[in-house]
């Protein structure tokens, strides 16, 4: 019974150490780069050149959602983007594991 008392609050412990980590590292905004290989209404997918990785990002347009020059002084509709272009996009990702595009930057 003694060894209950140590390694519940142990498990505890750890258990808020790995949290805390864990939310420490979701902090940063999430970015990918590369080449549209698809362009939607609800959906964009985005080719990684080096790693030929694809991310698909479901657009559901928000108040702080736009798409904007690297520069920051030229604004696009999202019918604008069209298969070719070289993009960033900054995004989050829900329990299901959709990723949600929040910004996009055209780079070229």
């Amino acid at each position: 019974m003694s060894t209950r008392f140590i390694v519940f609050p142990a498990m505890l412990l750890i258990a808020v150490a790995c949290v805390s980590v864990r939310a420490s590292a979701q902090d940063a905004e999430p970015t990918f780069s590369g080449i549209v290989s698809h362009v939607s209404t609800t959906s964009i997918d985005v080719t990684d050149a080096t790693s030929k990785q694809t991310r698909n990002f479901l657009i559901v347009p928000t108040d702080g959602f736009g798409v904007v020059s690297a520069d920051g002084k030229t604004t696009y509709q999202m019918a604008a983007i069209v298969v070719g272009w070289d993009l960033k996009i900054t995004f989050s990702q829900n329990a299901a594991g959709q990723r949600h595009a929040d910004h996009i930057v055209m780079l070229r």
